[in-house]
């Protein structure tokens, strides 16, 4: 859009010098540009002017001050939308400024049947002025009117409304079998005829959840296992908040819970949300790194945004809400791949996915299927493998007045305390590397009333967009309960993953650099019965380590080899040597100094899970034992 921009700017330079507020935007649908758009500008709900965008997609539109502004946009593949530029709050002293707004004007697809498109009724997007010298996103705003342009109880829709259909959710588990849930489990729908109405697969969660009409006529669920081996077991189903829904025993190959009079309604969940996460790492022949800190999109099936992040040091992403029977795409824009690279999608055990190959428009593409559990349990992720980070920026009455040096606490959805943190000079605080909360608050000090001198409270994003103004009452405790568009404003999500903090090099600063010295790092780095080669996924983990020893280049680091307790301790320890020796040589052979490395086998000697004759161990206790650990040891910066 850049270039389309400048040649603007060059063709109106002898305009804008008479313009107030200059607006400069591009019609976009699914990423493709829109040509032959049609624009009508009315200001305190007067036509001002049209504009007809012809062979082009970009527009240009000239504004004044003292003026609401609906600027509608009438395209044939889309319902006629507008957006709102709000030029009455700025100062008569600012209007010796003069101000261009650059944005992307996102065509709705009027043929996108998750789009509920009498919501365009409303701007779709909302531009103000940013109280110093320059107009602005409302993206508070923004944020909210994205989240309610979709459908609702259809797949892809938020929570919160009704319609015809319902998701329904449960979580198989057996006492009998704890590693049941850890398998793909086959569930059938049956009618009162024991008729198939539909087959679906649980997940790595121990989960299944579809979209069903409320009179689906599913009378019973039917599991099938792949042999009779839990023959006379136990196997339950348990709703999303951990309540018990059915109980059954299996015969032969099979369990049947039969619904009763209630039906499916035990299984109606239509606040369910699963979270996919990733990360992408660029490749080429030369080297490989991580896509840090660059902007992924999630797609629906029609390609429309519905949602955008920014991923993290390591190149990682979480997208949420993402429903049953679905499909979507993982996007990114395809100016950020270099010529000869190309981008490869890894799981959260570094295990390679796919690669964002797929051209759509301006964007790179990867599809998954939330309808087909087994294709996308790669990218599931649970809540208790995500991280957040909570931060803000707090000001009195205005930007002028940050409120620096002032305790925030923040709390989780039952009010109790879980960090706090003192805001800098510049009012700014942040809350690092927290376990997943979908809903939290805020406390702040004001035991010495210094929050008195201030009517209002302003909170503010870190990006300098305005989240809430709140009226401050003299001599009480300043306290904020944020609603979810909010907290999506404060949040970012992450992908738990321990060697992300030794890539923050604030971070780090902050805490001491030496506070993390033998700090353990247990990586799943898997190897064949009795081997040590080093397969593809081992090599994805520790190409992840590497970038992250030749960006902190202080770091050194102990690789322990463990084996599990079958077979002697004399081959295991040996064994375990060699495996180290493995993951050594690999780490050596991308150029990491050898002096940072040392490589230690244990053998059997220091196991996770301790087994006896009463506590025989399991396949699964085998393979938690069976693993690579990396403790970083002597951790002094080189000078």
């Amino acid at each position: 859009m850049r270039r389309a921009v400048l040649l603007l700017m060059v063709v109106f330079s002898s305009l804008i010098g008479f313009a107030q507020i200059t607006i400069i935007g591009r019609n976009v649908l699914n990423g493709n540009p829109v040509n032959f758009g049609k624009l009508y500008v009315y200001g305190d709900g007067k036509l001002t002017y049209t504009l007809n965008t012809s062979k082009q997609s970009e527009f240009m539109i000239q504004l004044d001050f003292g003026r609401v502004y609906k600027v509608f946009i009438q395209h044939p593949s889309s319902p006629l939308m507008h957006f709102e530029v709000n030029a009455t709050t700025i100062p008569a002293d600012k209007y010796v400024y003069r101000m261009t707004y650059e944005f992307q004007a996102e065509l709705a697809d009027k043929w996108d049947e998750d789009l509920d498109t009498t919501v365009y009724k409303n701007p779709f997007h909302r531009v103000v002025f940013n109280g110093i010298n320059q107009m602005v996103a409302d993206t508070a705003y923004n944020v909210e009117f994205n989240k309610h342009k979709l459908k609702k109880n259809m797949p892809g829709f938020a929570a919160g409304q009704t319609g015809d259909n319902n998701i329904l959710v449960g979580k198989i588990s057996s006492p009998d079998f704890p590693e049941l849930s850890l398998y793909p489990v086959q569930i059938e729908c049956l009618s009162s005829k024991r008729e198939i109405i539909r087959t679906l697969s649980s997940d790595r969660l121990g989960t299944f959840a579809f979209c069903s009409k409320k009179n689906s006529g599913i009378f019973s669920l039917r599991l099938m296992l792949s042999d009779s081996s839990l023959s006379g077991k136990i196997i339950r189903i348990y709703n999303n908040k951990t309540e018990l829904l059915f109980e059954g025993k299996v015969t032969g190959n099979t369990c049947i819970w039969e619904l009763g009079t209630k039906g499916i309604e035990p299984l109606v969940d239509n606040s369910y949300e699963a979270h996919v996460g990733a990360k992408i790492v660029m490749s080429s022949q030369k080297e490989k790194r991580f896509f840090t800190e660059r902007t992924v999109y999630l797609l629906n099936k029609r390609y429309t945004v519905l949602d955008k992040t920014t991923t993290n040091l390591l190149g990682a992403f979480v997208f949420s809400d993402i429903q049953p029977d679905n499909t979507y795409y993982i996007a990114i824009d395809r100016t950020e791949v270099n010529r000869g690279e190309k981008a490869d999608i890894l799981n959260k055990d570094d295990k390679f996915v796919g690669t964002l190959d797929t051209v759509m428009g301006d964007k790179l593409i990867y599809k998954i299927s939330s309808r087909y559990p087994v294709s996308y349990n790669r990218l599931l992720v649970a809540e208790n493998e995500l991280q957040m980070d909570v931060k803000a920026t707090i000001f009195g009455d205005n930007i002028n007045n940050p409120i620096g040096h002032l305790k925030i606490i923040l709390l989780n959805d039952a009010y109790e305390p879980i960090d706090s943190v003192i805001t800098d000079d510049f009012g700014s605080f942040k809350f690092k590397y927290l376990p997943f909360l979908k809903r939290f608050y805020l406390d702040a000090d004001n035991s010495d009333n210094m929050l008195d001198v201030f009517r209002n409270i302003l909170i503010y994003s870190n990006d300098e967009n305005l989240i809430k103004i709140m009226t401050h009452q003299k001599g009480k405790k300043f306290t904020y309960r944020p609603v979810s568009t909010e907290i999506l404003l404060m949040r970012e999500v992450e992908i738990e993953d321990p060697w992300l903090k030794l890539m923050d090099e604030k971070e780090n600063q902050l805490v001491g650099i030496d506070s993390v010295d033998n700090k353990l790092i247990v990586e799943n780095i898997h190897f064949e019965n009795n081997k040590y080669e080093l397969n593809r996924q081992a090599k994805e983990t520790l190409d992840k380590i590497i970038l992250v020893l030749n960006a902190q280049k202080h770091l050194r680091i102990e690789i322990g080899a463990h084996t599990d307790s079958k077979g002697s301790e004399e081959e295991n320890l040996k064994l375990s040597q060699q495996r180290a020796k493995a993951v050594y040589s690999y780490i050596i052979s991308a150029g990491v100094d050898a002096s940072r490395l040392v490589s230690k086998g244990y053998g059997e000697s220091k196991p996770l899970i301790v087994c006896n004759e009463k506590r025989p161990c399991s396949e699964s206790d085998h393979a938690k034992n069976r693993r690579i650990e990396f403790k970083i040891i002597n951790n002094t910066k080189a000078k």
